[in-house]
């Protein structure tokens, strides 16, 4: 290595510099999304970068679109969806009631009115009974937003829930938002 350190050009630096910002990033990246797991894998690839630079960077390229890939999973289940928009959208479907509440005749359940289909597509652990209770019901809500809503606004989020995946597209929603919209004013 002692010749390569020596290189005129500088690039063998550049490389090992290069490295170290990609390690930290990666780390940083990594430990904000999954905390408490091994980082040696990303050591073992971030020291393999300065023996062979073009291999370890499409190395490097693969971990970074499958950590993406996993932190997006994992944001299914700890997507936060602001609890002002969830307080309207529980008084806008049930009045603010709790319990096994049923709705659109018999197909949906609890204080947020979910549908087994939602339920499903949620992929929340669980039965669907479970949906009666208010805090099954908002992780079930949050999967389902991290899901189909990630970057979604408020009115996005509160259409999607009233419509399927493709809710915020449908005009039958925009009076259901307007709903949902009245009690956010109300509660400001």
């Amino acid at each position: 290595m002692d010749n390569l350190s020596t290189n005129t050009t500088g690039t063998f630096h550049k490389a090992r510099q290069r490295e170290a910002f990609q390690f930290a990033w990666l780390q940083r990246f990594y430990s904000s999304h999954t905390p408490g797991q091994s980082q040696a894998g990303l050591r073992s690839c971030a020291s393999s970068v300065h023996a062979r630079p073009r291999k370890a960077q499409k190395v490097l390229c693969g971990i970074l679109v499958g950590i993406t890939l996993a932190a997006g999973m994992k944001k299914c289940a700890a997507a936060d969806v602001p609890l002002e928009l969830i307080n309207a959208i529980h008084l806008v479907e049930t009045s603010g009631r709790l319990g096994p509440i049923k709705g659109d005749n018999g197909r949906a359940l609890g204080p947020l009115q979910i549908h087994r289909a939602y339920w499903i597509d949620a992929g929340v652990p669980g039965r669907y009974e479970d949906c009666a209770r208010l805090d099954y019901s908002v992780r079930v809500f949050n999967a389902y937003m991290a899901r189909y809503a990630p970057h979604g606004d408020f009115e996005t989020i509160a259409r999607i829930h009233n419509g399927g995946p493709r809710g915020h597209r449908k005009t039958q929603t925009l009076r259901y938002w307007r709903a949902v919209r009245k009690h956010l004013e109300k509660n400001k």
